[in-house]
């Protein structure tokens, strides 16, 4: 009640960025105070373990990225119940991203049209940034890509310098499908799990799929999530015979 009658239109005459910046400034705010956390820590936390890969969620909800593209404000968010939250999306250099504006509210489905591309301020800060601000336990993932001019095979070398780079602090890693080619995304998903073959710790890798995904599409998905390792093919072809029917 208190964030519809007063909150939400307070944040709808402030530009939607400019109030997620605001948000995230009050959130570092709010992370030096530390019986505070307690308190929201404590009000928010919902007990429904599961397991997945080698991963173990507290529960069924988590934050992807998007929201805390900068890795800055990741540990606060984890506060209030989120059982994983995803930084980024992390590329080798700093990117600015689309040019202003570039987020836009629907009212009317009560939703943001983001169009903001991959700002954020590159691997090594987002490194130190991690390796500093995360303070409890909970899953911490990173949606990774390259840097907006490579093309070629500095796709595949970029991917590879961020997965490296964070992977000693991060527990799992999200490539959006539709960022790069198809072709390209094979060479990543393969450099990638070979490289994750030779550590001793084994970080989750996962796809992020568009909504808008077509069959033929969804069948490079199933090959290629089937030829390394992210799911069963069972399960692949029974998500393909859904949303063929």
């Amino acid at each position: 009640m208190l964030y519809q009658n007063v909150f939400n239109p307070l944040f709808f005459t402030i530009d939607p960025e400019n109030c997620h910046r605001k948000l995230a400034r009050l959130l570092k705010l709010y992370g030096s105070v530390s019986p505070l956390r307690h308190i929201f820590r404590k009000s928010y936390l919902v007990q429904n373990p599961f397991r997945f890969q080698n991963l173990v969620f507290r529960n069924r909800v988590g934050l992807s990225a998007g929201f805390d593209k900068e890795a800055q404000i990741f540990d606060q968010l984890s506060d209030f119940g989120f059982a994983f939250v995803e930084v980024g999306t992390i590329t080798p250099s700093p990117q600015k991203g689309n040019p202003c504006p570039r987020i836009f509210r629907a009212p009317e489905d009560e939703s943001l049209i983001a169009r903001t591309g991959f700002n954020n301020p590159g691997m090594d800060v987002a490194f130190e940034r991690i390796s500093k601000g995360r303070k409890h336990s909970y899953v911490l993932g990173a949606n990774i890509n390259k840097d907006a001019n490579s093309a070629g095979l500095e796709t595949v070398k970029d991917f590879e310098k961020v997965f490296s780079r964070l992977y000693d602090v991060i527990d799992y890693f999200t490539i959006d499908w539709g960022s790069i080619s198809a072709e390209a995304m094979e060479q990543v998903l393969c450099r990638l799990t070979d490289l994750r073959a030779r550590r001793s710790k084994q970080r989750a890798l996962f796809l992020k799929l568009p909504a808008d995904v077509s069959e033929e599409v969804l069948d490079q998905v199933i090959a290629l999530a089937t030829r390394y390792g992210f799911c069963r093919a069972s399960l692949l072809q029974d998500l393909l015979q859904v949303v063929r029917d």
